[in-house]
């Protein structure tokens, strides 16, 4: 008991002082632990949408693009017949000359 008096307190006390100090740091490490792993995973999940929109934003430029080329394909495809038939009558022409 004479150690007590001229402390001020007992062992007892100093390790129930600590373990409340290590229980409510082990909380608060908790808690800043879980809200930057949910930032983590809001930013994650930002960079996942923007990614989807770029990609959306690609696909529709592409298949504009692609419907352009089908119809240019399609011009060039009812020019060639044109010309074909120009030439089979121009070649018809030159054999009646001969």
């Amino acid at each position: 008991m004479e150690a007590q008096s001229q402390t001020g307190m007992a062992w007892q006390d100093i390790v129930f002082i600590l373990g409340i100090s290590l229980g409510a740091l082990s909380i608060i490490a908790s808690v800043i632990w879980m809200a930057l792993r949910t930032w983590q995973v809001r930013m994650a999940t930002q960079v996942d949408i923007a990614r989807e929109a770029a990609y959306r934003k690609l696909a529709e430029e592409f298949q504009v693009a692609q419907q352009q080329t089908a119809a240019e394909l399609r011009a060039v495809s009812d020019a060639l017949t044109d010309l074909r038939g120009r030439v089979a009558s121009i070649e018809r022409i030159l054999r009646e000359v001969e």
